[in-house]
């Protein structure tokens, strides 16, 4: 159906009411443009005492669009969500008790959760060992221990898994030696620890272990060495094929 615009006095196709004015303007711009120039038909009007009483009267007699339905919740999606507090302190009917009690059926309520076995816990350490779910960011010493590598032309990995047990700070491949610099404070150093982190020297411990077991040459570096002399550090690592 061609229409003509209101507004630009342009022929269009209707495509259907725009925004229920019944398809009287070709575009959301035309109609816009007559909305800026209409303004509200009570807009800036005053009122007589005469006019004023008769609107009084006829409101006289009429009941509120909201009496009676105080403190009743209506029963929809919005009003039973749970933590809404519009429906703090509030009455509810039986009948609105009866649909919310239906509508939770199925669904699983709050419970203990249970402590996690060992393999459970093993497995869960194994996936998050394969599986880092950040990434990872290198400290200071780190950064000065991987510098010097490069310095000297030595490939390494970092942060590269082994043996199921940890993800070493550097790994070198051709020489299979583990590199772990360890902070003063984290790894608690019998000079600069202050003891309040627990069970990470035996911890330490079990880690050398397993990879020694397993073949690898484990190099462990702490802090104050590190930043004390890197290259000495180095030094004491035997590159041997």
């Amino acid at each position: 159906m061609i229409k003509t615009c209101l507004q630009c006095k342009k022929e269009y196709k209707s495509r259907g009411k725009i925004r229920n004015k019944s398809g009287k303007y070709c575009s959301k711009l035309c109609m816009a443009e007559v909305q800026k120039t209409q303004s509200n038909w009570n807009k800036g009007k005053s009122w007589s005492k005469a006019q004023k009483e008769k609107l009084s009267k006829a409101h006289i007699g009429q009941k509120s669009w909201n009496k009676g339905t105080k403190g009743i919740m209506k029963a929809n999606k919005t009003s039973i969500k749970k933590g809404d507090k519009r429906n703090v302190g509030r009455i509810v009917s039986e009948a609105t008790r009866l649909k919310m009690s239906l509508l939770k059926k199925g669904k699983k309520q709050n419970y203990i959760r249970k402590p996690l076995s060992m393999e459970t816990r093993m497995k869960m350490r194994i996936s998050k060992l394969t599986n880092p779910p950040m990434v990872f960011k290198d400290t200071k010493i780190e950064l000065k221990i991987e510098a010097e590598l490069i310095k000297r032309g030595i490939n390494y990995q970092k942060q590269t898994p082994l043996c199921k047990v940890s993800r070493v700070d550097f790994y070198l491949p051709e020489y299979h030696i583990v590199i772990q610099a360890d902070g003063c404070y984290w790894h608690n150093c019998p000079i600069h620890g202050n003891g309040e982190i627990k069970d990470c020297t035996n911890k330490a411990k079990k880690q050398d272990e397993v990879l020694t077991f397993n073949g690898f040459n484990v190099y462990r570096f702490w802090e104050h060495e590190i930043n004390k002399s890197v290259e000495e550090c180095i030094n004491k690592i035997k590159l041997i094929i």
